[in-house]
């Protein structure tokens, strides 16, 4: 009994998440809403925690290239 309670939990969980996650998607209850503005929210911290060094990353690509495009270009 207990396995399937699991089992039953594993799959609502999942649907639930998936469902948050699409954002074309129409949610069905607040448990899905609540997940999908977390997921949101914990998102946008991440990129705006990181958002130098994805400058950096992007600015350290360019120079490359541009270091790249002197040397094959007479």
């Amino acid at each position: 009994m207990a396995v399937q309670v699991h089992e039953d939990l594993r799959r609502e969980l999942r649907t639930d998440l998936l469902a948050a996650l699409d954002p074309e998607r129409e949610l069905q209850d607040g448990f899905q809403k609540q997940l999908r503005l977390s997921a949101e929210s914990a998102l946008t911290r991440a990129v705006t925690r990181n958002a130098p060094r994805y400058r950096e990353i992007i600015q350290a690509v360019q120079q490359q290239r541009q270091q790249d495009q002197l040397r094959l270009l007479p």
